[in-house]
Order: structure tokens, then sequence, then C-alpha cells
């Protein structure tokens, strides 16, 4: 099969017009490996030839032979390099130039296939974690793709773009809470640059509105702990009854201090189970178009290994917004109850202990 034939094989249809540049280099570059053998054996043979010729002794029947046959195929090899390149020329000649409007849609899809590709690199880095980098480089990525979308040439990502893009700020925003190394600086950093996708479309629009109010609302409980308000905690034991009523009647309970006791209440409770303990949490508010367990296993294994997940439906097969997910280890179970409030699909969900009757 010649060079040509081979290309033809690997290209079909509008392809051919636009011309398969890769295809063509892998063709010239085994061309240019076949014509460096071609030329060494030719050189060779042409040296045997002037030392016998200096010797003046008579080459056997079977040298003849063996150089003939090398120069029957080195010439037939560069016939077919000169076919094989007349032909490439021919087509690059009579190839039609591509009008605006398809240069205009061949932007427009290597631009979607960037995002999509981004978007992969960023699900890729929130699972994996290799190392301490992966926020600020999943940062660098959703600005990359801010710039993309928010391009004048770019038409704006459709709805399954939307779809993906929010579904993986979602996994991004939720491994970023959980992290250890997030503080209020890193909440204040992920804002801004979600901030960025401002006045791409209408449901993105709305999407960075509820996610920013998610991290204004968690940020107090990233604040670090100062040593002066360590040593407030310090006092005299005769005069600690009476401030700790002070402080009951003085200052409301935050909700988040709330949430953290009943945490703490729940895991105690199902680690007073033993080894028959199962590690389950109750998911509320799904979105209504939440279908796939595996989009809700792959979201809630940001916290932990996922034993399995279970979606009530109705009589007609849809889902009523809830599910159970169950965790290998109590880790993940608590880590996926500080998931209560964020956001799923760009919907906030509430996410407590399953009481298993």
């Amino acid at each position: 099969m010649s060079g040509f034939e081979r290309i033809l094989a690997r290209v079909g249809g509008d392809a051919l017009r636009s011309y398969c540049s890769s295809a063509i280099e892998d063709e010239l570059r085994n061309l240019q490996t076949r014509m460096k053998a071609c030329l060494e054996n030719v050189e060779q043979t042409m040296k045997v030839r002037e030392a016998i010729a200096k010797l003046d002794v008579p080459m056997s029947r079977e040298n003849t032979a063996a150089c003939a046959e090398i120069q029957r195929k080195y010439t037939k090899f560069s016939a077919d390099l000169k076919a094989f390149v007349e032909e490439q020329r021919k087509l690059q000649a009579e190839a039609p130039e591509a009008s605006p409007d398809d240069q205009q849609k061949q932007s427009e899809q290597q631009s979607r296939e960037r995002v999509t590709k981004l978007l992969g690199k960023i699900q890729h880095r929130i699972t994996r974690k290799r190392n301490d980098a992966w926020i600020d480089k999943n940062f660098a990525d959703v600005e990359t793709i801010a710039s993309i979308v928010g391009d004048d040439d770019f038409a704006g990502p459709d709805k399954a773009l939307r779809n993906e893009l929010v579904l993986v700020l979602d996994h991004l925003i939720s491994a970023v809470l959980l992290s250890p190394l997030t503080n209020q600086t890193t909440l204040e950093k992920m804002d801004k640059v979600l901030k960025k996708l401002a006045d791409v479309h209408d449901d993105i629009d709305e999407y960075i509105k509820s996610s920013s109010e998610l991290l204004t609302k968690k940020r107090q409980a990233y604040a670090p702990r100062t040593r002066a308000t360590e040593s407030n905690n310090i006092v005299d034991a005769a005069e600690e009854p009476r401030m700790k009523k002070q402080r009951v009647e003085s200052a409301p309970q935050s909700d988040f201090l709330v949430k953290v006791e009943r945490t703490a209440a729940a895991v105690a409770a199902v680690e007073a189970g033993g080894n028959d303990a199962t590690y389950e949490v109750f998911v509320s508010d799904l979105p209504w178009g939440t279908t796939k367990e595996a989009d809700v296993a792959s979201y809630f294994g940001i916290a932990g290994a996922v034993v399995s997940v279970q979606m009530p439906t109705m009589a007609d097969g849809s889902t009523v917004g809830v599910a159970i997910v169950r965790f290998a280890a109590l880790e993940g179970m608590t880590l996926a109850l500080r998931m209560d409030g964020y956001p799923f699909n760009g919907k906030n969900i509430r996410v407590v202990v399953h009481k298993s009757k």
C-alpha cells in the first residue's frame, strides 16, 4: 500500500478537504527513514564497486546481481517518492479555500475542544491530587477557560458544555472546601476566579452568584486561630463556670458550630455501632435532572471511597431528588457531612447522616 493510500485509509469525508497534516507528517517521516536506509545501502555498494574497480578484479555473478538489485530498488523508491510529493502538491492546489463561515466553525470547534480538555485536566487533578499545587493549577485552568468562552469570537458555550462546566466547578468548589490546604485567602482567590466567568451566559451568571454566596458564608469557618483568641480561652478555674455562662448568654451559637456539634454527635453514634456500623449519608435537594448514580458517586468520591449509591425512583423511573451514599470508611462519611450546603449541578444540596430503619 502506497503512502497516499495509507492516508486515504485513515482519513475520509470532509477531513480530506481540510487536509490531514498529522498523517502526512507521519508518512514523510516514514519516507525519510526509508530514504536514509536506502542511501546508506547505495553508498556502501558504490564504495565496494569503486574498490573493486581500483583492484581491476571482476565482480562475481552474485555481487553483480546484488548491486543491480539495490540500484533497482533505489530507482523504484525514488520514483514512488516523486509521485507521492507530486500527488500532495496536486491535492493542495485543488483543495478549495475554506469560507469565513467554515473558518469560524472550525475555530469554534477548536475552542470547545480546548475547554473540554481543560475541564478534564481539572477533574483529573481533583481525583488524583498528587501534590499541593493542584488548587493553583486548577484555578489557572479556570482562568484560561474564562478567557476562551469570554472571547468575542466565541459564540458561547452550548447547553452540554455549560452542564459540563458547572459539574466540574461543583467538584472543584467542594474539593477546595474540603481540602486541609484551604484558608480564607484560597476562598477569596477562588471567588475572584469564578467571577471571571461572568457575562458568558445567564445560567453561568446565576451559578457564580450562588457560589459566591456560598463561599462568603463558608469563609468565616476558615479563619485562622490567633494567639489572642487562644489566650482568651485560658481562665482561672474558679472563674470558668461564670465565664462559660456569660459566653452562652452574650453570644448566640453560630450555624457552623451547631452543624459541627450535630455532626460530631452523629459520627459518635456511628462509631458506637462497632464493626457492624455502616457509613451512609442521606442526600436531599438534588436537582430533578439527576438520574445517574455514577454522577453522585463521582461527586462524593471527593470525600472518600464510595461503596454504593441508591437513588429512589418513581413509577415512571424518574428520581425524587434524594440519594443514599455509602462510604467504605468513617472518614469518608465524616467529610461528606461537611458537604451539606455544597453545590451539585448548580443547586445547594443537604447532607445528613442516614438513619437506617
